[in-house]
């Protein structure tokens, strides 16, 4: 069971799958990459969305469950506002909320540590 307690640090999610390559696969390791953050001991402060990883928190995803359980912890969940539109998902987030760039951007800054998936 995870941490109570988040961290300092926050991770950035670009895509909806990890890494180059064949997306159902990709699909996979994100979702296992999610599940192993929540199986951690220290999970981050906040989780940030964007371009296709607002695809994430929204409607249809796979990891809707760990990203609920992570914000029920105490993490924050943003999507990108602007990728939100770009990709027609506004009315589609699930999970946490959106945000403006400028938001995104001064909490990656105060944070101890940015880890970019």
């Amino acid at each position: 069971m995870a941490c109570e307690h988040p961290g300092s640090y926050v991770v950035l999610i670009t895509s909806n799958t990890l890494g180059k390559g064949d997306n159902n696969f990709g699909s996979g390791l994100m979702r296992s990459f999610l599940n192993s953050l929540w199986d951690n001991d220290s999970i981050p402060s906040s989780i940030f969305f964007l371009n296709s990883g607002v695809k994430l928190t929204c409607k249809g995803s796979n990891v809707l469950d760990t990203l609920n359980w992570l914000e029920k912890a105490g993490v924050t969940i943003s999507s990108c506002k602007t990728s939100l539109t770009d990709y027609v998902l506004t009315s589609q987030l699930v999970v946490g909320s959106p945000k403006e760039m400028y938001e995104i951007v001064e909490s990656m800054l105060s944070a101890s540590k940015v880890i970019t998936i």
